[in-house]
């Protein structure tokens, strides 16, 4: 299986894959039904990925590439603090949109999938990686109003605003889950506000 033939085999058993875990989860989704969804023999999927763990990986590694790719830097966002964190927010909501299926899966896989070493591993890029990218955008807001600890504020912020989005994620409500990226930035503006605030009470 070679060039172009092989590429589209593997996306057809990705596309197959990646519909089964979202609607029966990890442990309901056999090799079997993947074969039968994709159209595919069951050595073309051993032969792409070994086994189920791995095709849960390359799903995973795939749709993580597609949101990442839509989602812009903090450090190229433009404007000052305020206006690169709404930026941020926005393109954070459209990205989960147009990445919706992974986002059915990731807390799918969060819950089910603790036995493969591999998909944790990738579980945990995408979130510390979301994370640093939240800090990066909510710290230098949090300095610019005045906030005595930004750092520590925008880790509390980063971590927030995960649990929140999973919690719209695991209802299966995408819709929800861009809504929440909305009220989290309003939250986080607010946040931030009440910091400041309390510091210039304490000084």
């Amino acid at each position: 299986m070679e060039g172009r033939d092989a590429a589209k085999s593997r996306d057809l058993i990705l596309d197959a894959a990646e519909g089964l875990f979202a609607t029966r989860g990890y442990r309901g989704t056999s090799i079997a039904a993947v074969c039968k969804v994709s159209g595919l023999p069951t050595g073309s999927v051993y032969w792409h990925f070994g086994n189920k763990a791995g095709v849960a990986l390359a799903v995973m590694q795939r749709g993580a590439r597609a949101f990442f790719a839509r989602m812009p830097r903090a450090a190229d966002l433009e404007g000052g603090p305020a206006e690169r964190l709404c930026q941020f927010f926005e393109a954070a909501a459209k990205a989960i949109a147009a990445n919706s299926a992974f986002f059915r899966l990731e807390p799918a896989f969060q819950l089910e999938s603790h036995e493969e070493e591999a998909i944790r591993m990738v579980l945990r890029e995408v979130t510390d990686y979301t994370v640093r990218e939240i800090v990066s955008v909510v710290e230098p807001a949090a300095r610019d109003s005045g906030v005595p600890d930004p750092a520590g504020l925008a880790i509390e912020l980063a971590d927030l605003t995960m649990v929140l989005t999973r919690g719209s994620l695991l209802q299966g409500d995408i819709e929800g889950a861009e809504r929440a990226m909305r009220r989290v930035h309003h939250l986080i503006l607010l946040s931030i506000a009440d910091a400041a605030e309390g510091a210039r009470r304490a000084g």
